[in-house]
């Protein structure tokens, strides 16, 4: 059942390129990977519906799971073009919400979904899904063929200079990071995200400095196939303390990162931004950086 499963997932994924859109670049779910999702709870025995064609191929399939404050999450769904369509989906999601609702749920989230999957979004729309806050949700930006040169990193304050990772540094990135985006990652929370992987190298991570004070980062990284060979390149967390604003430190950040690609002939390389980040969004689009697509997150009532 995983390999079948895993092949349904794959047409999906053949229709949606979030960040790497081209086809050599993109990842295929083997078996392996749901085994993978199996054990992070994105897959599992009780909140797992799949619908399958009388030769017991999967149609459809939903995962769901039931999570804190009586709100439950949609990990995946994916339907077969060859299926019965929209019923056969709409049951299996009917299905899924009734697990949700037994295990006490009040609402379910959709992990993200990708605005550019409008026949996926129409039809979560149609069975009771929306967008609850459209001016927070995030955006992927690509950075065009035009932008991917080295420049020259430029800082206006002569009280300022970057410097790359220590981890003597991990407090005051973690200070940064949840000032600017609110939220409250902890040291736990960051070796999860990014040093459970091989991805992990000082030299993409970079700092401003105000005299001996940390008031910046941004990180260049660089996402790696099952075989270590570089897929594309990922700019994250790019924040500057509020009362820094001004003096160019998010330019001179996000430079540096691009450069630490640029260098290694990393491509393509995306972001996440939020349309209301206006001063961000002018950087990213003087820099080479096109919006692609919005990354939805829906909500439904139960």
């Amino acid at each position: 059942m995983d390999e079948r499963l895993a092949q349904l997932l794959n047409i999906g994924w053949q229709q949606m390129r979030p960040v790497h859109p081209r086809d050599d670049k993109w990842p295929t779910v083997t078996p392996e990977v749901v085994a993978l999702w199996r054990e992070q709870g994105r897959l599992s025995e009780a909140g797992t519906f799949i619908a399958q064609d009388e030769d017991g191929t999967p149609a459809a399939v939903f995962s769901v799971s039931a999570g804190d404050a009586e709100e439950g999450t949609l990990h995946l769904f994916r339907t077969s073009p060859d299926s019965a369509g929209r019923q056969i989906a709409a049951e299996t999601l009917a299905a899924a919400e009734e697990y949700l609702r037994e295990s006490g749920m009040k609402t379910v989230v959709t992990e993200r979904v990708d605005s550019r999957g409008e026949q996926r979004v129409e039809f979560l729309r149609q069975e009771g899904y929306y967008d609850p806050d459209p001016g927070n949700r995030s955006m992927t930006m690509l950075l065009q063929p035009a932008g991917h040169k080295l420049r020259e990193v430029a800082l206006r304050d002569e009280r300022c200079r970057l410097v790359t990772w220590r981890d003597e540094y991990l407090g005051e990135w973690l200070h940064i990071r949840n000032t600017v985006f609110g939220g409250a990652m902890n040291e736990d929370d960051f070796e999860r995200a990014f040093l459970s992987g091989e991805s992990f190298d000082p030299a993409g991570w970079f700092f401003a400095k105000h005299g001996d004070e940390l008031v910046g980062i941004t990180c260049g990284l660089v996402v790696r196939n099952d075989d270590g060979s570089a897929r594309g390149g990922y700019l994250t967390a790019v924040a500057v303390l509020d009362e820094y604003h001004g003096r160019g430190l998010g330019r001179a950040l996000v430079t540096a990162s691009l450069n630490y690609l640029v260098e290694r002939e990393i491509s393509p390389i995306a972001l996440n931004t939020e349309p209301f980040r206006k001063a961000a969004l002018a950087l990213y689009a003087n820099l080479g950086f096109v919006m692609t697509n919005y990354n939805l997150r829906l909500r439904k009532e139960l």
